[in-house]
């Protein structure tokens, strides 16, 4: 039994709604969906995205070179850079994966 980590991707579908009186928006989890993968590789991500997401669906990443290819599944790429380590858990895209 191998103990390396699996590569996995997090889809949460969530929806937003305004927090008045203050308009700042809030994200609510509708679903989480956690799929594990062959790889980070385009091709492996692609493959992934024509299966488990909607066209036209937003996917956040923290820009990986391999996420630009949900747009081959007719999907928008928002990368979001994080640096890694902690300071993932502030990015308000990321939180609902971090907790």
């Amino acid at each position: 039994m191998s103990t390396e980590a699996a590569p996995e991707v997090v889809v949460q579908k969530i929806k937003h709604r305004s927090l008045q009186p203050f308009l700042l928006m809030k994200m609510d989890t509708i679903a989480m969906n956690l799929n594990v993968l062959k790889g980070f590789k385009s091709s492996e991500i692609k493959r992934w995205a024509q299966t488990h997401l909607t066209p036209g669906s937003t996917v956040y990443s923290d820009g990986l070179n391999c996420f630009p290819a949900v747009k081959e599944a007719d999907c928008k790429h928002v990368p979001i850079v994080t640096g890694g380590g902690a300071a993932i858990v502030d990015k308000i895209e990321f939180i609902w994966v971090n907790i």
